[in-house]
């Protein structure tokens, strides 16, 4: 079952597994499972990870091809990109046309992938408390998806290239929308930032080219780069007093924006953080930084109250 000693371990992380046993328990007193930890470990074919580990990092499991059995603690909060690729033989639980990891209290606390790329609907279990990375990535068939209360992660490129996705519907549970989670999904004609996500990732709906309603909610703070580049439907864009930053590119490109009404809180703005919005007026305070941006930038700007 895995000898203390065959656990390299360092302030609570564990750094690597050196022992050569199929069933593995992860040792009280880790929090996190570390990068490469088991990469390529080709004996383990059971690992239970209990309730005290909160991060699984990248490639943590990669290529441990015998792995069939893995069991997540109900206290996960981050699985890193491609934890488990390479894991050809790991069985999962089948709910809605998504394949689920999780633990014998909450089977779909990880929504690991979509059945297959073809699906064109998907149900997500009302547990599911993770979307891992590449989940439903260009699963292109698929039209609707709406995210259940209780789910706080949407990884990385997720729904990536999903060109038949209308309607997405977020709950405010949801704290983190991953790098490039919804771009390319050229057929989303709305979406709402819920108040929950802080920082809106890089290119999270870059490239949605029928993207006409855009409502970012009080409590997001940075509006990351190229977040909603080549939005190129998209006419109107009112920024939320709790915005601080509008990070390089973030609306480049989107050459049919009219208006953006931008607060005094935000006070720094990224290079071409509005580049190639050619027809974009700029509503803000007098002496704002949204002022100074827009003259710097020879953007035709508006005062307003």
């Amino acid at each position: 079952m895995g000898l203390t000693a065959d656990f390299e371990i360092i302030d609570g992380v564990l750094v690597k597994y050196h022992g050569n046993d199929s069933d593995v328990i992860i040792p009280e007193g880790v929090c996190e499972i570390g990068e490469f930890a088991f990469q390529e470990n080709t004996n383990i074919c059971s690992v239970v990870i209990g309730d005290g580990v909160t991060s699984i990092g990248l490639l943590a499991f990669h290529g441990c091809k015998r792995l069939s059995s893995l069991v997540i603690g109900n206290n996960v909060e981050w699985i890193d990109g491609s934890a488990f690729y390479g894991c050809d033989s790991l069985s999962y639980n089948e709910h809605g046309n998504s394949l689920y990891l999780g633990n014998a209290k909450n089977p779909y606390l990880v929504l690991a992938k979509a059945k297959d790329r073809e699906i064109t609907s998907c149900t997500i279990h009302s547990d599911t408390r993770i979307i891992h990375e590449y989940a439903f990535f260009q699963c292109k068939a698929i039209t609707e998806v709406k995210i259940p209360d209780g789910v706080t992660i949407i990884g990385n490129s997720a729904f990536f290239n999903c060109t038949s996705l209308v309607n997405i519907e977020f709950s405010d549970s949801v704290e983190y929308i991953g790098v490039e989670a919804f771009s390319c999904c050229s057929s989303l004609s709305s979406i709402k930032i819920p108040s929950g996500v802080e920082y809106v990732e890089r290119a999270a709906l870059g490239l949605c080219k029928n993207l006409t309603s855009l409502e970012i909610s009080e409590g997001v703070t940075t509006i990351g780069e190229g977040a909603f580049y080549y939005c190129k439907r998209l006419s109107h864009v009112e920024i939320p007093s709790s915005v601080t930053e509008i990070e390089e590119d973030a609306f480049y490109g989107c050459d049919n924006l009219l208006s953006a009404r931008i607060p005094e809180s935000v006070k720094i703005f990224g290079d071409a953080a509005f580049g190639q919005c050619n027809q974009l007026v700029i509503y803000g305070r007098a002496g704002s930084a949204a002022e100074k941006y827009a003259t710097e930038n020879e953007i035709e700007f508006r005062a307003v109250e």
